[in-house]
């Protein structure tokens, strides 16, 4: 059995020293977010529209799953009485195991279901899931430490409950992410600037050792 490595939204100054791909302000302008839109006849969003971050006493945690993904739990359970509270969870993974990396995955079964060749996907929450899924994710950004745990991490997804388009939720989460809810580069080091747009191809990799570990980065889009 598969250890699951976890980790919770960690502070990006621990990062400084990644070879020069991020700055101080840069790290400190990173975004956490959970954001999603459901049509009314989806079982796992109903219709709702959420936005929720850590400034909304809601906790972010990754893992990496046992398909070499990536899983990400959101709730607000310990700010909360129970009858009040609130979570969610998504599972990525891509086919055959690999690593995620920035790009499009298409065609997405119900993770861990999905077969070999597939991509997984599933957003559940709240008591509520399906037993089909389909749909499709796009990777923007991925930052993994070199034993694997995710750093950072940005995804937009869409989800079609019991594989009916009509049941979609479009999503978009953000963990410890310099990539901005439009696609674009937060970049904080000039105050007042507007983000930067992530170029229509590129994948930045880059190694580096920061405060006793190292961290690979990957950003960007890729067709």
């Amino acid at each position: 059995m598969k250890k699951s490595m976890s980790i919770g939204v960690i502070p990006f100054t621990a990062l400084i020293a990644v070879l020069g791909f991020f700055n101080c302000e840069a790290l400190a302008a990173s975004l956490t977010t959970l954001q999603f839109e459901s049509a009314p006849r989806s079982w796992v969003g109903r219709g709702q529209s959420r936005s929720v971050t850590p400034e909304d006493n809601f906790s972010f945690s990754a893992s990496r799953n046992f398909d070499n993904g990536v899983s990400f739990r959101i709730n607000n359970l310990v700010s909360n009485p129970p009858r009040d509270s609130k979570y969610w969870t998504l599972n990525l993974a891509a086919p055959f195991e690999a690593l995620l990396t920035p790009g499009l995955y298409s065609d997405t079964a119900r993770f861990p279901f999905q077969s070999a060749g597939q991509p997984g996907l599933t957003f559940s929450g709240n008591h509520r899931g399906n037993n089909r899924n389909g749909g499709f994710f796009e990777v923007l950004e991925a930052t993994y430490l070199a034993d694997g745990t995710v750093a950072s991490f940005a995804v937009d997804f869409t989800q079609y409950g019991e594989q009916q388009q009509e049941r979609w939720i479009n999503g978009k989460l953000r963990f410890n992410s310099n990539i901005a809810l439009d696609g674009s580069i937060i970049d904080a080091d000039e105050p007042g600037d507007e983000p930067k747009s992530v170029p229509e191809s590129s994948a930045t990799l880059g190694m580096g050792l920061a405060l006793g570990f190292s961290a690979l980065v990957l950003v960007g889009k890729k067709k």
